[in-house]
């Protein structure tokens, strides 16, 4: 059983999937964004998840796709998401 079988998308081990894309040998890499994609589905909530598969979409030239979801991934951060609903009510009504 691998870790993820038994933590799916531990937000920790997530952190060393970078090492797979940093590999010189292309099926290391395609494990690696296998894995980031099968981990992202699991915690499409999770901030860190999001960014890190908006990453692997961006080292695969899909641009747009990882431009969409490192837009998610910053909805979705805590921080961000609070400074957002700030500006927004600060705007006041339309």
């Amino acid at each position: 059983m691998g870790h993820f079988d038994r933590w799916p998308a531990d937000e920790l081990a997530g952190l060393m999937l970078g090492a797979f894309s940093a590999c010189g040998d292309a099926v290391y890499r395609a494990h690696g964004d296998a894995l980031m994609e099968q981990q992202a589905a699991l915690g499409p909530e999770s901030w860190p998840w999001m960014s890190w598969l908006a990453s692997t979409r961006a080292e695969q030239g899909r641009v747009r796709e990882a431009h969409e979801l490192a837009g998610q991934a910053l909805a979705l951060h805590p921080v961000t998401a609070a400074r957002a609903a700030a500006v927004t009510a600060s705007a006041g009504p339309r």
